[in-house]
């Protein structure tokens, strides 16, 4: 019901750094999405209202998605985005960034968005057997050749566009990873009080103790103010205020140029519109993000649109 995938697939899909051809066209696998070191949110499971009577477009009782993340990383927030957008079923799990003893399983990857396609079996879920999707891209490249989820699509789509069309956007998902995503931690935690603020979530994780919230606060504001400052200097960012606004021309220039609705030009949004709205939700509640929107009012209303969309 869920698809399968030949060693040779699963292989191509687990490499990280590379491009590689899919049905969707190709896509660059990026390198950057290593520098989302925190994020938050708390385990929960996620429904869509939308439902089909098609066994082929759901999963099965025993399936179930997995989507390891951090919160306010906006790698796994794009990955969300399509999630949410395809209306799929998928429990969100919030990895302790200091232990990551929601991914011990994982032994060859430590990091962050990571999905996993579980079977349970006589009440025993089948580790063994799980299909396993590293990385945003990959994630989200993997559920497309899934029928149970490009029949979602489909029925979602109808006349706005072919599955192909939706898919084929490395442009804005290119944008999405090298630019926008970027330039996010540097302008929410350009100081250590910022950062600091920012970690403000993990008071609201069920799962982490006391003692975690505390050490997670504490340390994790300290390495991502850090890991921000080295994203700046990687990237030679002096002004990360002005570079964040010169960067967010170019989605601002698109929808004002074509007068459309959404990126994609249509009556529904495709991938890009996805990727560029999830980093962007993953900051939401912000002063970064409300200054972001309310300086752009045809940004704002393509935000709105998109929210309106992906509302479950």
């Amino acid at each position: 019901k869920g698809g399968t995938h030949s060693a040779a697939r699963a292989s191509t899909v687990a490499r990280w750094g590379t491009s590689r051809p899919t049905n969707h066209g190709w896509i660059k696998r990026n390198p950057t999405e290593t520098a989302a070191i925190f994020c938050h949110s708390s385990s929960r499971t996620c429904f869509s209202t939308s439902t089909t009577s098609s066994s082929s477009s759901s999963l099965a009782n025993n399936q179930r998605l997995e989507l390891y993340q951090y919160a306010i990383c906006p790698f796994c927030n794009k990955t969300k985005a399509f999630l949410d957008y395809s209306g799929l079923p998928y429990n969100a799990i919030e990895v302790n960034p200091l232990t990551k003893q929601e991914i011990k399983w994982s032994k060859d990857y430590r990091k962050v968005p990571l999905a996993r396609h579980v079977t349970t079996v006589d009440d025993t879920t089948s580790i063994d057997g799980a299909i396993v999707w590293k990385g945003s891209d990959a994630i989200v490249d993997g559920l497309l050749q899934q029928e149970w989820v490009t029949e979602r699509l489909k029925d979602k789509l109808g006349d706005a566009m072919s599955l192909e069309e939706f898919a084929e956007q490395a442009e804005w998902v290119e944008y999405t990873n090298q630019k926008l995503a970027v330039l996010l931690y540097p302008n929410l935690c350009p100081t250590l009080s910022d950062s600091y603020r920012a970690f403000a979530y993990v008071n609201s994780v069920p799962e982490f103790s006391g003692w975690q919230r505390f050490w997670i606060r504490s340390i994790g504001a300290f390495a991502m103010y850090m890991a921000a400052s080295r994203v700046k200097k990687k990237h030679q960012i002096q002004d990360e205020r002005q570079a964040l606004e010169e960067v967010l021309e170019k989605p601002v220039q698109h929808l004002t140029r074509n007068g459309a609705k959404f990126l994609s030009g249509r009556s529904e949004p495709h991938v890009g519109d996805l990727a560029v709205f999830g980093a962007l939700r993953g900051i939401q509640g912000t002063p970064i993000q409300r200054e972001i929107l309310e300086q752009r009012p045809v940004l704002a209303e393509w935000y709105r649109r998109m929210e309106e969309k992906l509302q479950r």
